[in-house]
């Protein structure tokens, strides 16, 4: 193995050190002091809210996708009309 390579691989892992202490489990952190039970009703309204957000994100990609196809099949039939 080249200097190079152990050099590399080396910074690879202590970059990703510290990177990984942040992905502490629920289990190993401390509960606060005034620690309350989320509701069913809270636990919906989060789960709603963020596919809702999901959903709308997707439906703005396919109109843009929508968009770009479209002005693609007019650029083609336009080439079309002038070749034949």
């Amino acid at each position: 193995m080249t200097f190079l390579a152990r050099s590399v691989r080396g910074a690879a892992a202590t970059t990703t050190l510290p990177l990984m202490a942040c992905f502490a489990s629920a289990e190993q952190l401390p509960a606060p002091a005034s620690a309350q039970m989320v509701t069913t009703d809270q636990l919906f309204m989060m789960i709603f809210a963020d596919q809702g957000g999901a959903v709308g994100f997707q439906r703005i990609m396919m109109a843009i996708h929508l968009k770009t196809v479209k002005s693609q099949l007019d650029r083609d039939a336009g080439i079309l009309e002038r070749n034949f």
